[in-house]
């Protein structure tokens, strides 16, 4: 064999190991995850919704509860048709007054929080009939449900001056407690394991309450992240993602706190969610773009693409059987002269929220 033949020989060994040591590496990653590649693949336009805040999806009734200002509208994610409203009657009135949705497919229950009047709306997932309505703190905002402990918890940070959650036995509808924390509380994550994580944006912290005792067990900085929104958590590998309004993302130790990496995200991120097939973490950002990033390892968290989306698109659901990320997206009316504040005197629109521009909402369904 000449120099020519055993340098040829040498680099095809090289090729053939870098192709093995990258497909290992690809395959530790889950056998979705090669690439992200994720695009537009429908728009459903839907005229009927005003307003919303938090979307949240029912992978096992195949369902997308959309929050329309004053009650909440039903999406089948299959058919993209609607299912029906809550309540039935549209006789809520105000603005930007219902914020979440929580679900218990175990109890045939859902849950709604209202900010006016402060509350729990308690419904069966069955034919979205209302049951009950509970009490919570002023200022009620979003809503997360403990399957450990079958209990409600929403987080009140919407008036000035309260920073509290309120817990509530979700099958008697019983108020149990207000839990305060050390500021302004935003979207809540529950692990499973009988604990729910907080970013309390005011004070750029993550607090951890135990669901059992109703106590809040940690409170940690949170590094470079400027007053923290969205939340996300990979509960397998005990790891948080934060999305934050200096336009980063921290991916954060459940366990210890530990803030552990970042990558950048848009403008104006309100919603965050994690994939646990292909361990891709998602944030829609107001801006109208959605950051696709990845947990390459439990200490690696990378960026893999920023996808337009479409005017103040900041409020998603991801569908974890088909993979696709739902994105609200609308053109809303002007602020006026300034910055919405709080007047509690308006009680149809204390934020002074602006509208959405009738006709212009859409439904953005983005898959790999």
């Amino acid at each position: 064999m000449g120099d020519g033949d055993a340098a040829r020989g040498v680099l095809k060994k090289l090729r053939l190991g870098a192709t093995v040591v990258l497909g290992a590496l690809l395959g530790c990653i889950g056998p979705h995850a090669r690439a992200a590649g994720y695009h537009l693949v429908k728009v459903v336009p839907l005229p009927q919704v005003t307003g919303w805040d938090y979307l949240k999806i029912d992978p096992q009734k195949r369902e997308l509860f959309i929050s329309n200002n004053s009650g909440i509208i039903v999406i089948n994610i299959d058919t993209l048709r609607e299912v029906g409203t809550v309540p039935a009657a549209a006789d809520w009135p105000g603005v930007g007054l219902v914020h979440g949705v929580a679900v218990s497919n175990r109890l045939g229950l859902g849950f709604i929080s209202r900010e006016i009047p402060a509350s729990v709306v308690t419904f069966r997932l069955s034919n979205l009939e209302i049951l009950r309505s509970t009490s919570t703190d002023r200022g009620t905002d979003a809503i997360v449900y403990d399957p450990v402990t079958k209990r409600v918890f929403t987080f009140n940070g919407k008036y000035p001056g309260v920073h509290d959650v309120t817990a509530i036995d979700a099958v008697t509808g019983r108020r149990l407690a207000d839990i305060a924390l050390p500021g302004v509380p935003e979207f809540p994550v529950a692990d499973d394991r009988g604990h729910i994580f907080d970013n309390v944006s005011s004070v750029s912290k993550l607090a951890r309450i135990n669901t059992r005792s109703l106590k809040v067990t940690g409170v940690w900085p949170m590094g470079r992240c400027v007053h923290p929104g969205a939340l996300a958590i990979d509960r397998l590998h005990r790891r948080l993602f934060a999305a934050c309004q200096n336009r980063i993302m921290v991916m954060i130790s459940a366990v210890s706190g530990r803030v552990i990496g970042s990558v950048p995200t848009g403008a104006g991120t309100d919603s965050a969610r994690y994939d646990p097939v292909t361990r891709d973490v998602f944030a829609a950002n107001g801006s109208g773009t959605l950051t696709v990033a990845r947990e390459v390892t439990p200490d690696r968290l990378v960026v893999l693409q920023q996808v337009k989306t479409g005017p103040n698109g900041r409020s998603m659901a991801l569908d974890p059987n088909t993979h696709r990320v739902f994105v609200m997206t609308a053109k809303f009316g002007p602020f006026g002269r300034s910055l919405p504040r709080y007047n509690p005197h308006n009680r149809l629109n204390p934020h002074g929220y602006p509208t959405v521009v009738r006709g212009t909402a859409r439904l953005l369904i983005f898959g790999p």
